[in-house]
């Protein structure tokens, strides 16, 4: 998860109804508007197709104005009657809100927003129309949403895959990687039904939980655990799947207990 207050609870959208969202009537750097908002439906279709995720969306239209660096900080500061996703079409307002120079590296940002007990009720994604020449494009706009409906980074460790099974890693990997595809791999499903499960979600996969504790005996916080499932190799000697991978950090809960949770894994045997 994205957030946690410090009573342990974990901020999430209301996943009864669906999300709204808006998007900007401006272009997507080169990219017309048409095809701009279509990468963006096609993103937030991406993780309402999880089936052990109960969260949707709502296409509400667009927003009243073109959004650029001399109008963005509203949507900011002030609540928003739905998500705001908006085309920073020239990185005029990633430069403006991160630095001059920031468009040339930071490909988007997003974040929910002004929970009220416990639920986030507005948010916002800005993408960098400099991006729009990288094939990476629909992989970066999903990776954003993911951070708008709740999902922080994942902790897998890229050392897991391959540099040609790139395919394999995860949507919330932090860096933009060549060859990663748009669709929720198995550690952001798990984590996105974590958030909001479907009622067989739980009786459908497992959970592995422990804790990482110092030789002292006493909690180790911000710890990587990632489980990753043995599949039959050549020969039948195990080996490690690059499809069934759930990373975790201790201590996600902010409890100062080492305690860890590795959820939604298909059954079978895991090494941690």
């Amino acid at each position: 998860p994205l957030s946690i207050e410090g009573n342990g609870v974990i901020l999430k959208w209301d996943s009864s109804m669906p999300i709204v969202y808006k998007i900007d009537p401006g272009t997507l750097g080169t990219r017309d508007h048409e095809d701009g908002a279509q990468l963006v439906r096609d993103a937030f279709g991406h993780w309402e197709a999880v089936e052990t995720s109960e969260i949707g969306f709502e296409d509400g239209g667009k927003l009243d104005v073109d959004v650029d660096e001399t109008n963005y900080m509203p949507f900011l500061a002030n609540p928003q009657p739905a998500v705001s996703v908006i085309f920073d079409a020239d990185g005029g307002i990633t430069d403006d809100l991160l630095g001059i120079g920031s468009s040339n590296n930071v490909l988007g940002f997003a974040s929910p927003s002004f929970p009220v007990n416990g639920l986030y009720t507005s948010g916002i994604t800005v993408l960098n129309g400099l991006n729009v020449g990288r094939p990476s494009l629909a992989q970066t706009i999903a990776h954003e949403l993911g951070h708008l409906i709740g999902l922080d980074h994942t902790l897998v460790n890229r050392q897991i895959f391959a540099l040609e099974a790139s395919r394999f890693l995860p949507l919330m990997y932090p860096i933009s990687v060549s060859g990663q595809t748009p669709d929720p791999k198995r550690d952001n499903i798990s984590w996105i039904s974590w958030l909001y499960p479907t009622p067989s979600f739980q009786t459908t996969f497992g959970t592995i939980n422990g804790r990482v504790l110092r030789r002292s005996g006493l909690p180790f916080p911000g710890t990587h655990v990632v489980a990753v499932k043995l599949e039959a190799g050549p020969e039948e000697l195990p080996v490690e799947s690059r499809l069934e991978v759930v990373s975790s950090v201790s201590d996600f809960l902010l409890q100062a207990d080492g305690k860890f949770e590795i959820p939604g894994l298909t059954p079978g045997e895991y090494f941690v």
